[in-house]
């Protein structure tokens, strides 16, 4: 389910920054086949934030 949300939401070009993939949550992503999620996946709400400012700031370029 939330492979199908990442990849319909990738479409329009918003990213998912998955964070805190617990044992619980990485069970369920794997059992649902969206294992490819917790490859993105940051340890931490402020790691996948900053992750998402800086890329970001990567597609804003250097005249920004």
């Amino acid at each position: 389910m939330l492979g199908r949300l990442a990849d319909a939401l990738g479409h329009r070009g918003i990213r998912l920054y998955p964070a805190r993939d617990s044992g619980v949550v990485r069970d369920v992503l794997v059992a649902a086949g969206d294992e490819a999620m917790l490859a993105h996946a940051h340890p931490t709400v402020e790691a996948a934030g900053t992750a998402a400012r800086v890329e970001l700031d990567e597609a804003d370029g250097p005249d920004r």
